[in-house]
Parts: C-alpha cells; sequence; structure tokens
C-alpha cells in the first residue's frame, strides 16, 4: 500500500481506509461488514459514493503512523475477573485498534460511527451533500427523505458554520436556509438550527459550533457496539444504556425515553441502545431488556435497573407515577455525583492558574521577574535562566530599563538552566553511593542500578587487568531478599532466554512477580529497607576496593598511551558479514567512507524549509552530572536555530532530533524515497518489532556550532549507534566496554566525572590505563558507535548530520539485557515470544526509507547471522476478496491460485519454442520492453501532460526525467518505470510550485489587479506583502497562497484608511474657489455634507465631501445656481463629474469645456466598463451633473471576450456558451479540460 497509496488517494474521492492489524480482535470482529461495504460501494448503484482500500499496520507502520498515530498503541486485554490496571501479564491478549479513516477533498477524518455496511454508507451519502440554500419547507422536507438523519442549517453568513460543515461532514447533513425558512422554523432567529425530525434546536449562546452539534442527539438512542463504544466512553459525561434483549429492537427504549429527552440535558447524559449479547455479560447484566448506566472515568457499571422492575416496581409509590418518570427519577439520582463531578471539573478548568513558569502582563510583572530569580538566589545578571515572550523569542531581560514590552508579547516564560559546580576532585565519584532511603520505590530501583553496575564493572576488570578478585559480595546481597536477585546478569543468560523455551517461561514467571512486588513495596517496608542499607554498603566496600585493585595494578606511566586511529574503510571494500564480524561484534568503531543517504539533505536549507515551523529542544554544556553533561537550553523553531546556531547561539546544539517526530515531511511522500538506509544498517531488529517504542524514533538530526559538543557517554539501551556527517567536521575519542572500570562512570549509569577532552590524569589516575581511539570524521563520511562503548564528540567546524541507534545480530543480547534490568516486560515479551525473525541477509542491499519501513521480515530469507529459528514466527494469511481484489491483502501476496501469465498481465508475451530433444512445448515468457516514441500521460494534482520517451527501455528499467518536463510548474524528479511494456509515471518527488509568470488576480477598491509572485512559491506555501503596493491608502497585509499552481491573493484583511482631520479638498463653484477641511477623522468610504454656499454664496444645495482610501474628493453635482452671475457660467475642461453604478464609484474630467446649460452625451461603457447604454452630462450654472437613468450593466454572450481562467496552475480561455444577463453563471464544459471538474463563472 505504501508504493500506491497517493496515487489511490488520487484516483478516489471519498476514500475510507482501514488501518488493521491483524493479530487485532477489532479486526476479526468487524472484517466482515467493512468487506460488507466495500462490496456495496463497488456496486453500479453505490460506486458514486466512493471506495474502500486496506493498510496492514504492521507491515506498513510508518505510513500507519503518519496517516493514523493511535494505532501505535496495543493494550493487554484484562481477562474476565480481572481488573484493567492489574500489571502486565505474559502471553495475556493484546488489543490492537483498528481504524477507519475518510480521505476526501484533500482533507482526512476518523470514521466513529457503527461498522456496518448501512451506516458507513449513510456517512459517506452525507459528507458527499454539498451545504446547499434550502429556501422553504418543501426543499427542506425533500433533503430529510434523500438524507435521513440529523441536519444542521446555517441561518447566517457565519464563517464558524462552514467551518463545521467541514470538520462534522458525514456524520450530519448540513444546509444554509432562507431568511424565510429560518423565520418559518423559529422565532428566535438563531444563527444555527439542529433539525433531527420535526424537532428543531437551536443555538443559543456563544459558544463553540462543533462542540454544541456534537452534544446534539442524532437520534433519542444511538447505537453503540463495542467497535465504537470508545467514541462514548472517552467523554465526561454517564453514558445510559437501553439493553435489548434480542426479541425486540431499539424502536421500545425510543419510545421510553422520548418523553424525558428533553429534560436529560446533553451535557450530562450520552443516550445509546445495545444488543444484551454484547454488553450484558461484561457489566453481569442478565434480566434483558434494562437499563445501564457507566462512569466513563472508570468504564464501570454504576447501577442498572430492568424493565421489569421499572414498569412493575416492587414498592408502590404513593403518586401514580409513569413509567418515564419513575425512569427519570432513577437516572437522576444514580449519576447525581458524577454530575456533580463534572459541574466541578467544569469550574476548576474555568479558573485554572497559568503555566508554572509563565508570568501574565501586570503593572509589576518586572518585579515578579525579580522575585522568581531571587527565589532561586539569581539576579538578573545571571546566565542561568532565560526569558521568552509568547512567541517563543529570547528577552534580554538585564538590558530592559521600564514595562515597555507590548503586551500581545504576553505571557513570558521563565526558564532555569541546571548545572552544578565542577568538582575539584573525584570525591563526588564515592558519593554517587548515597541511597535515599525515605522514597523506598526510588531506593529499590536505585539499587538495582548499582547492582547492575557492578555487574558490569565485574566483567570490565577481569577483562581489562586479569586478576584475581573476591567478587562473591554481588551474589550475597541478591540472597537478601527474594526481589534483590538480578533476573539475569549477562548476554549468556539471554542467549540461554531465547533458546530455551523453559528458562524463557522461569523469566517471564519472574518478571510479572517482580512488577507486582514493585507496585505493593509498602508490604515489606521494614525487611526491604533493612536489606537495602546492607546490600548497599556490602556493594559500596567492593566497589572502593575493586578500584584500590585497579589503582594498584596501574603502570607506573603517567598519562595514557598515545591514542589509536579509528579505522577507515571504503563501503566499497566491506561486506555485510565483515562489518558485523570485524568491527560491531568486536566493539570496534568504523568509519566508512562512499555511503550516500540523501543528495538533498547536504543543505541544511533543505530542513528549514520543511521543518522550519516546527519547534525544537536545544541543549548545552554545562558542568553537571547529567548524560553527555547536556542541560536544557532553550525551546525555539527550527528555522530560528539554524539562522542563529553559528552566531549568538554557537555553545547551543540540535541533539538527536527525531525527523520521523517531528517532520516526516523531510522524507517526502509515500513511497518515502527521500532518505537512504545502508545496507550495514537495513536489517535493524526495531523495524520488525510492531509497537516498538523506538521503531520510529530514528534517523535524527544534529546540528552544532564549532563550539558544541557531548562528554563521555554510553548510547542508552545498549544500542549501536552511526551518524553519517552531512557538512562539517566532528572529532570523535572512544573507548572500549573493557575500560568502563578505568573511566569514572557514576553508578547510575549516565554521567562520567572523567572529562575526555579536558583529561586530568591526577584527578582520574585510572583513566591513563584506558586504550583510547581517536578519529577525525569529514563531510559525507559515516561513522559507527558499537553498543556499549563510551565516547565523547565535539565539532570542529559547523555542522549537520544524521544519526540511527539501531539494533541487529551484533548487539540482540546486550540490547535485551538492558530490557530486562529496566523491567520492561512488553518489549522483553515482544523479543521473545517468536514474533520476531532474527538474522540478516547476505546480499543485502541498502532500502530507501519507505521499504525500510515496510519490509516483509517473514519471508525474507536470513541466511546471516540467523539465531535462535526454533521460534520464527510465521505470517498469517487471511485475506478475502473483496470487488474484484484482496482488500486485506498486503502488497507481498502472490497472484491468486489458477491465474495464468495472460490473466496477470495483458501485455506479457509468450516465446514458444520447439525442442527437438525432448518432447512437448517449452513456454517462456518474456517481460515486454517499452520502445523509443512510446508515451505516458503524467498527472501531477491538475497538471496534465504527455511524456514521449526517445529511447526504448527494458522492463523494471526506469527512466529519469525532471518534473519540469511535463509542465514549467513542477519541480523534482519524474521517473518513468517500464512495467511490461507499460510505462507507469511515479510523480511522488514531484513538487508544484506557483510561477511568476502565472499570476493571481484581486478585487480591491473596485479595480482588478495582477498578482505574480516576486519569486517560486511551493505549493501549500504563501507569503505577505502590504495592501497598499496594491492600491495606496489601504492598510494590512495581503496573504499571496498557492493553491494547486494558482497563486490566490486573499485581500479579506485589507481596509481603506480613514482621512484624518485637517485633509482638505479644493472645491470650485463658478469663479470661486475654496479649500473645505475635515473638521473629524471620516472613515473609509464615507462622506459629510456641506452647503454649497459656504463656498460660493450664489448656490444653493449640498455638498459632499467623500473618503476614500486616506483621500478627499469633493463632489458637487448637488449644488445648484441661483444667482443671475452664475446662471451662464461654462463648465471648464478640468472640470469633473461623479457617478455610481453597480456599486463603482468614479470622479472622472469631462475634458472639454461646456457652455452653461449645454450637455453631452457619453457611453456608460466609456465612464464605468460592462455597463450599456449613454448618459448625459449637463453643465448647469458652473457645475457638472450626470444623468446615467440609461444606464444597465451588461450580460455575456458568445460574442464576449474569453475570460481568462486560472485552475490548478493552468490557464485556460473560456467563452459563454449561450446568453446570459448580468451575474447569472453559465458552465462551459465543452472548452473546459477532462480534469477540470470545477465550473468556470463568467461574469460582469
Amino acid at each position: 500500500m505504501v508504493k500506491n497509496f497517493n496515487e489511490t488517494l488520487g484516483r478516489w474521492d471519498p476514500l475510507l481506509v482501514a488501518f488493521f492489524d491483524p493479530r487485532s480482535q477489532s479486526f476479526q470482529e468487524l472484517r466482515r461488514p467493512i468487506e460488507d461495504a466495500a462490496h456495496a460501494l463497488a456496486s453500479r448503484n453505490e460506486g458514486r459514493l466512493g471506495r474502500f482500500a486496506a493498510v496492514d499496520v504492521t507491515q506498513h507502520s510508518f505510513l500507519s503512523r503518519l496517516e493514523a498515530p493511535e494505532l501505535q498503541t496495543a493494550w493487554q486485554q484484562p481477562e474476565s475477573g480481572e481488573s484493567a490496571t492489574e500489571s502486565f501479564r505474559f502471553g495475556r491478549p493484546r488489543f490492537y485498534p483498528l481504524i477507519i479513516l475518510l480521505y476526501s477533498q484533500g482533507q482526512r477524518k476518523e470514521y466513529q460511527g457503527v461498522v456496518k455496511a448501512k451506516d458507513i454508507l449513510a456517512f459517506l451519502r452525507r459528507a458527499k451533500e454539498p451545504v446547499s440554500l434550502l429556501q422553504n419547507r418543501s426543499e427542506l422536507r425533500r433533503l430529510q427523505r434523500r438524507l435521513p438523519g440529523p441536519l444542521a442549517i446555517g441561518c447566517e453568513n457565519v464563517t464558524s458554520f462552514q467551518a463545521a460543515a467541514q470538520t462534522l461532514r458525514g456524520e450530519m447533513t448540513f444546509a444554509t436556509g432562507s431568511k424565510d425558512l429560518c423565520s418559518d422554523l423559529s422565532e428566535t432567529n438563531p444563527p444555527v438550527l439542529y433539525l433531527r425530525g420535526e424537532r428543531v434546536k437551536e443555538l443559543t449562546s456563544d459558544q463553540d459550533l462543533v462542540h454544541w452539534l456534537r452534544l446534539q442527539r442524532p437520534q433519542v438512542l444511538q447505537e453503540i457496539t463495542p467497535d465504537n463504544s470508545w467514541t462514548f466512553l472517552e467523554r465526561p459525561s454517564p453514558l445510559v444504556i437501553y439493553l435489548a434483549d434480542g426479541k425486540g429492537t431499539a424502536a421500545q427504549g425510543e419510545v421510553l425515553f422520548a418523553s424525558i429527552e428533553e429534560r436529560l440535558e446533553t451535557k450530562y447524559y450520552q443516550l445509546a441502545w445495545a444488543d444484551c449479547k454484547e454488553f450484558g455479560d461484561q457489566f453481569e447484566v442478565t434480566d434483558c431488556p434494562a437499563i445501564l448506566v457507566i462512569d466513563p472515568d472508570t468504564d464501570e457499571k454504576l447501577a442498572h435497573l430492568s424493565l421489569t422492575d421499572l414498569e412493575r416496581p416492587k414498592r408502590k409509590a404513593k403518586s401514580k407515577a409513569s413509567t418515564a418518570e419513575r425512569l427519570y427519577a432513577w437516572l437522576q439520582k444514580t449519576t447525581a455525583e458524577s454530575r456533580k463531578r463534572m459541574d466541578k471539573e467544569s469550574l476548576a478548568k474555568a479558573s485554572a492558574a497559568p503555566a508554572q513558569g509563565e508570568i501574565g502582563w501586570t503593572e509589576d510583572w518586572m518585579r515578579q521577574v525579580h522575585k522568581a530569580l531571587e527565589q532561586r538566589n539569581m539576579s538578573a545578571e545571571d546566565e542561568g535562566y532565560e526569558l521568552r515572550d509568547a512567541k517563543g523569542q529570547i528577552l534580554d531581560f538585564k538590558a530592559m530599563s521600564g514595562n515597555d514590552l507590548p503586551k500581545d508579547r504576553f505571557p513570558v516564560r521563565l526558564q532555569f538552566h541546571t548545572e552544578v559546580a565542577e568538582e575539584a576532585d573525584a570525591s563526588g565519584f564515592w558519593e554517587d553511593w548515597a541511597l535515599d532511603l525515605d522514597d523506598l520505590s526510588a531506593a529499590f530501583a536505585s539499587f538495582h542500578a548499582r547492582l547492575q553496575h557492578m555487574v558490569v564493572l565485574r566483567e570490565s576488570f577481569q577483562e581489562a587487568y586479569g586478576m584475581a578478585m573476591d567478587f562473591s559480595s554481588i551474589e550475597k546481597v541478591q540472597q537478601l531478599h527474594p526481589e534483590m536477585r538480578l533476573l539475569a546478569s549477562s548476554t549468556s543468560d539471554v542467549a540461554e532466554v531465547l533458546r530455551n523455551a523453559t528458562r524463557r517461561q522461569e523469566l517471564w514467571t519472574a518478571m510479572e512477580r517482580r512488577l507486582r512486588f514493585v507496585q505493593g513495596l509498602e508490604r515489606d517496608r521494614g525487611r526491604l529497607l533493612r536489606s537495602l542499607k546492607q546490600g548497599s554498603k556490602s556493594l559500596r566496600r567492593l566497589f572502593v576496593s575493586l578500584h584500590a585493585a585497579a589503582s594498584g595494578a596501574r603502570t607506573a606511566q603517567r598519562g595514557p598511551a598515545e591514542p589509536l586511529e579509528v579505522p577507515r574503510v571504503s563501503a566499497a571494500d566491506l561486506s555485510l558479514q565483515d562489518f558485523i564480524e570485524n568491527y560491531a561484534k568486536k566493539g570496534l568503531p568504523v568509519i566508512i567512507t562512499g555511503l550516500n543517504v540523501s543528495s538533498d539533505w547536504t543543505q541544511l536549507s533543505y530542513f528549514r524549509e520543511r521543518c522550519g515551523h516546527v519547534p525544537a529542544r536545544l541543549v548545552r554544556k554545562a558542568q553537571s552530572r547529567t548524560w553527555g553533561r547536556l542541560v536544557p537550553a532553550g525551546k525555539m523553531s527550527l528555522a530560528e536555530f539554524v539562522d542563529t546556531f553559528n552566531t549568538t547561539r554557537r555553545n547551543w546544539y540540535l541533539h538527536d532530533w527525531s525527523l520521523p517526530n517531528n517532520c516526516p515531511d523531510v522524507f517526502g511522500p509515500a513511497p518515502f524515497r527521500e532518505f537512504t538506509v545502508p545496507k550495514y544498517f537495513a536489517g535493524d531488529y526495531f523495524q520488525r518489532a510492531a509497537f516498538e517504542g523506538y521503531q520510529h524514533t530514528w534517523p535524527s538530526l544534529f546540528i552544532g556550532s564549532n563550539e558544541t559538543e557531548s562528554a563521555l557517554h554510553i548510547d542508552s539501551g545498549n544500542t549501536n549507534f552511526m551518524l553519517h556527517l552531512l557538512s562539517g567536521r566532528k572529532e570523535w575519542r572512544f573507548y572500549a566496554r573493557k575500560d568502563l572500570i578505568n573511566l569514572y562512570q557514576s553508578p547510575t549509569g549516565s554521567h562520567f566525572h572523567f572529562d575526555v577532552f579536558r583529561p586530568d590524569y591526577d584527578k582520574f589516575p585510572l583513566a591513563g590505563n584506558a586504550e583510547q581511539y581517536r578519529g577525525i570524521q569529514e563531510a559525507g563520511e559515516t561513522i559507527v558507535i558499537p553498543a556499549g562503548n563510551p565516547h565523547g564528540v565535539r565539532n570542529l567546524e559547523h555542522i549537520h548530520g544524521i544519526s540511527m541507534n539501531y539494533v541487529d545480530a551484533s548487539n540482540l543480547e546486550l540490547c535485551l539485557l538492558q530490557k530486562i534490568w529496566q523491567d520492561d516486560a512488553e518489549s522483553v515479551e515482544l523479543y521473545t515470544d517468536g514474533s520476531i525473525r532474527f538474522g540478516l541477509t547476505k546480499d543485502q542491499q541498502a532500502l530507501s526509507f519507505g521499504q525500510w519501513k515496510s519490509q516483509d521480515w517473514t519471508s525474507k530469507t536470513l541466511d546471516l547471522f540467523e539465531a535462535y529459528g526454533c521460534h520464527a514466527a510465521t505470517k498469517s494469511t487471511s485475506q478475502a476478496p473483496v470487488w474484484g481484489s484482496n482488500l486485506f491483502r498486503s502488497d507481498s501476496d502472490s497472484d491468486p491460485a489458477g491465474s495464468t501469465a495472460s490473466d496477470r498481465e495483458p501485455s506479457f508475451r509468450a516465446e514458444v519454442r520447439a525442442r527437438s530433444s525432448a518432447p512437448g512445448v517449452e513456454i517462456a515468457c518474456v517481460p515486454k520492453a517499452c520502445n523509443a516514441g512510446d508515451s505516458v500521460s503524467v498527472t501531477k494534482g491538475a497538471f496534465q501532460s504527455t511524456i514521449t520517451l526517445s529511447a526504448g527501455l527494458a522492463h523494471t528499467q526506469t527512466f529519469i526525467t525532471t518534473c519540469q518536463s511535463a509542465d514549467e510548474a513542477l519541480r523534482g524528479e519524474l521517473r518513468l518505470t517500464c512495467h511490461y511494456g507499460t510505462l507507469q509515471p511515479d510523480t511522488s518527488n514531484c513538487e508544484i510550485y506557483c510561477l511568476p509568470s502565472r499570476p493571481g488576480q484581486a478585487v480591491l477598491g473596485g479595480q482588478l489587479f495582477s498578482v505574480a509572485p516576486p519569486q517560486e512559491v511551493l505549493d501549500g506555501a504563501g507569503y505577505f506583502f502590504p495592501c497598499a503596493d496594491l492600491y495606496t491608502g489601504f492598510a494590512g497585509q495581503v496573504q499571496a497562497s498557492c493553491n494547486g499552481g494558482a497563486l490566490a491573493p486573499d485581500v479579506s484583511s485589507c481596509s481603506g484608511l480613514p482621512c484624518e482631520a485637517g485633509n482638505s479638498s479644493s472645491v470650485t463653484l463658478y469663479d470661486v474657489t475654496q479649500t473645505l477641511t475635515l473638521s473629524q477623522d471620516l472613515g473609509h468610504d464615507a462622506f459629510v455634507s456641506s452647503d454649497c454656499a459656504s463656498v460660493n454664496s450664489d448656490y444653493s444645495g449640498t455638498l459632499k465631501l467623500r473618503c476614500f482610501a486616506d483621500a478627499v474628493s469633493a463632489d458637487t453635482s448637488g449644488c445648484t445656481c441661483q444667482a443671475q452671475a452664475c446662471s451662464t457660467a461654462p463648465c471648464p475642461a478640468t472640470d469633473t463629474f461623479f457617478v455610481e453604478l453597480s456599486g463603482i464609484q468614479e470622479n472622472r474630467a469631462l475634458g472639454t469645456q461646456l457652455a452653461s446649460l449645454q450637455e453631452t452625451t457619453l457611453s456608460c461603457e466609456s465612464v464605468v466598463p460592462g455597463h450599456d447604454g449613454s448618459m448625459t452630462v449637463l453643465c448647469s450654472g458652473g457645475v457638472l451633473q450626470a444623468n446615467t437613468a440609461s444606464c444597465a450593466p451588461r450580460g455575456c454572450s458568445s460574442k464576449t471576450p474569453s475570460a481568462t481562467a486560472v485552475v490548478g496552475g493552468v490557464v485556460k480561455e473560456i467563452t459563454a456558451s449561450q446568453e446570459t444577463w448580468c451575474t447569472e453563471t453559465t458552465s462551459s464544459p465543452a472548452t473546459a479540460p477532462a480534469w477540470l471538474r470545477a465550473t468556470t463563472a463568467l461574469s460582469t
């Protein structure tokens, strides 16, 4: 499915996709109804509604994680009689969710309804229905008959209604109502109405529309089934279920609840019905039909009442209450505590305090910051804190002198860095043995960490020094208490668990017992405390003795021997087997040259463009007792850090930033080809373990300046580590695991007291005995650090690189030992229950990221380091045909039995050759090639083109060209692959851009403007520019977005500037000119009136001073001459007249002089284009007056000049096919291309 995921999405709209796990109980139960729905959608009657597809999440885990992240969670299903909170049990069935997503119109939403064919089809019908306008009740009834179910009607043009229609599409039908219809349905004129049959509910308060609509009940009782029960249980309100006994249906419950439904507030009650067979046993209800009340907080039953007891109560009530009244009273009593809790939580949420560390705006906010610093014994001058505004920008607090920070930058957040002073000697190394016995749980965990550390040091000491040493105390302390024992002590123990079923079962039993013990530590507090104290003292004595013995064996030489060089090997000369045997298994680091993980990733701008908006947590080096001596530095967008890491933030470090988790866009669209996993790491066992916590953590990104470093550390989980350096240079310093005894590691395991880059052999003399490796890594090289190797690294230049942690045949046992020590029962079960095949492939090749994430390891030939094969799992095969193919069939499944070569592929050709040496005929099938001159249609979004081969291709051979060869608006790499004589285009790496040569259009201030992007803009991206760049006098920003290759300027935030008091305009009436000045501010597109006599006393009437986009103009057409002197006044050619047609205002100069009472005729078109008729302009007493009564807006006809339509970035000339009135629309299918599914409107 990864291979054709985007292609399938582009082919079908809408498309339902079931993301399923073959192990899922939900999948087994719902498979048949899903197949029924798929069959129905494939039928002729329902085919227009869409199609169904399926994705096996165990094989396509990364695609599933991106599309349906909830599927990454699997939990154990408690057995009958067990509590849901009971500790982990090995072998207990797990619950794997199944999720159905709807893809339509470029959006995705989860289907949360009942999984039955009729419900799915009803959902798709509603999702397909456009938001139409209903004029009257007759149209309303027709819509309700066609699409029964809930209906939301918008009575006002509110943006939130359209947004709600998009969010809830499919769950209910949406329509807009005319003013008459809304008035007919409600007298209060609410903005939104909700209809269920004849029942009408009104949105009466200013609340979130989506939340309000979801609170409404689509029917009196909704059906609840095991597959959709979670949608009810995740809400806070009690769930009331009518349990039908199988003889009746939900109808009986509907009648029972109908009369009290209005009184059961939707915020307090969820009403549903279910089959008693599905829920009765689970909640111990045997007397169905019955009413069951469940508390969603605990998923437990509050109470239940049988219908028999409800209708015939044992104790007769004094009043003659009806059955419904008794039901209402019982529900109110049963849910009283739950409703009180909900009210309390709602009140607490409303009055919640701001987040810790946040300071809102007040007059003394700076004083609050100083006070917070004083509580940490700090001042504004110190370096151990950081103050950020609401946008994440760092504030220079010590330089601020007043409360001059704008309110829109609040709240500010104060963050502190944690670090300790550098130790003067190695005393801190011995202090690490202190055990805090106040917290029993922490003390128990800390003791086990020290015990594990001593086991590792025992192995290290014996290998490094080869001296006899009494380690019996390690065994003795484990005998002090049954739960102080290690469940495994070495990799040999782990190997035995993997080989021996009896040993495996013993480990599982011991881990279950350990988990139960940890949950109830306090029950054995006295005995455990005594044992922990005694055991900790014994281990510390051994620790001191061990280091004393090592010091005594130390050579007389001060300081270390000359460091060894890290081997450097070309990938061309290094096989996978040699790599594992000679480096990984031996714990020897190596630098591999000649590997390429991605051509685009070498540029840091690639990550900035795709991940720039994503927040990133940064670290910095400090004198702290933390892993690698790294402490939090702050959080900001990746773009901000990329721009400043080599200038103002040179000591900040982006360290191990997960790309799959934070920015999966860097891998490109499915099938994810932008990153290549070298063959040495392609066999990662993490990728074979569905729902393994680390499966989708790597690769990760490192960015740092030449002032950043990581102190000595060991990678967590005993994983192997690789880093491919994309730019810059790094220096690495390594030690082998056997030298841990010499490196002063804290017994907690995370911190080394010895500083590998500033070594002090007087403080830490044993470090001089350790054998050190050093290596300088150049850009383009890959370094590999085997599991358990202590190492430090510093950047010699500004760098960025890609890393991976992984597990394979070289470190499986070491990694699994760590998981046993961490009591990670789920991972231990996953790696020991036989569901994962261990081993590698000799001819393993590099894999694209998508291939790596979708490998079917169950069918692979593992001929290298295959181990523990007796437990190898076999792949489950459970496919059923759906609409001519297998809905739940994986990409790698074989063709159906009985198909022939010609059945499978029509372009397969057979060559028949007769063999004289043997009877009969041999059929030799040869894949058909693609010839020069063959062409293929290439489609990307709305772009369509034909590409012709210039040279032939063999079967499976690929020709690579630029996407620009298909259309100039496309960028990237276009692949044409020959498949049995047919060219198959792959446009997954093509990206759409808006080009400067294809401008968009915007209307502002009644004028049409052409907007061309200043440079190429990626589809989905955009930019801002001032409205004044289009029309002087308008404020705000135009947001220009690239949508499918078409630039779409949004001028909705543009507003005309007002005219300030003091602005003036010169007004001339005959021989008098006056300057009129505004006495107060005048809004855009507004006017003030003034007496014409104020300019010239010979005139009467009113003149208007108009403000439009910060410019004042005068309209004197309302002035009339009242004196003999002006009655004969001419109108000079420079005089202007004012007209307004179809909302368009024009102030035009006539251009020719008119004598008094002389008039001229002008075409309406010449003044305001798009209008027919003529207007007269009369000169009356020196004032021009226009008569536009004969002007009318023009319609369109076949003679009308064509309009340019830009759809999906493609330009088409559209003409009207018939005569239309002004503002009437007509579609133009004849001239529109086949892919143009929109209607192009021609209007004036």
